[in-house]
């Protein structure tokens, strides 16, 4: 009797010592899934994914080489690269292309490179588009100066641009161009142009 209920008792202590450590390995994994979870939501939290995804409130890009680039006053994405004034791949409607903002910066290592301006205080770069119907609204962001193409050059007719010259199309909008053909529309606008010369370059 004494060796059959010994080796009873072996067999019940390894079936609860599998049972255990097969818990213990189920734990293990769900902690480690939990936590992967948490880190990729919280890298996500800190940038914008590319294509569909809305960067106009995070305009840092979570891919490498992709820019924050603005369709209209409501929407941008992070694209590689973007056409102003034209449809973009795969989707429908005029772009301004305006640059809101790039790749995420790294965190892991310390910057050893000079701290540089906030982004807000860049100007966005001209965009070939000079319908007021699809032009963004006008900022403060060039107080002694008009920046050319898609921004209204009638209150501030010293234009940023070198060799560029702000030119009339009706009396409530103007822009600042290289060249204008008088009764005429313009690359990538509608509509006629008086091409009455308001103002020039900044001295």
């Amino acid at each position: 009797m004494a060796p059959r209920r010994a080796v009873l008792m072996a067999s019940v202590l390894s079936t609860v010592a599998t049972r255990t450590a097969a818990n213990a390995s189920n734990f293990e994994s769900q902690v480690t899934s939990s936590l992967r979870g948490s880190v990729a939501a919280a890298a996500a939290a800190t940038c914008t994914a590319s294509w569909a995804h809305n960067c106009l409130d995070n305009t840092a890009c979570c891919e490498a080489g992709f820019t924050c680039y603005q369709k209209t006053p409501t929407w941008a994405a992070c694209l590689k690269t973007c056409t102003p004034g034209a449809a973009q791949p795969n989707d429908h409607g005029l772009w301004t292309c305006a640059v809101l903002g790039g790749q995420v910066p790294p965190t892991s290592e310390p910057s050893t490179s000079a701290p540089t301006a906030p982004h807000a205080a860049t100007p966005s770069p001209a965009v070939p588009s000079m319908s007021a119907a699809t032009a963004p609204p006008t900022t403060s962001d060039h107080a002694t100066c008009t920046a050319s193409w898609a921004h209204n050059c009638k209150d501030n007719t010293a234009c940023c641009e070198v060799g560029f010259t702000c030119y009339q199309k009706t009396p409530n909008w103007a822009a600042c161009l290289k060249t204008c053909t008088p009764d005429a529309a313009q690359p990538n606008d509608l509509g006629l142009w008086t091409c009455a010369v308001l103002g020039g370059q900044v001295p």
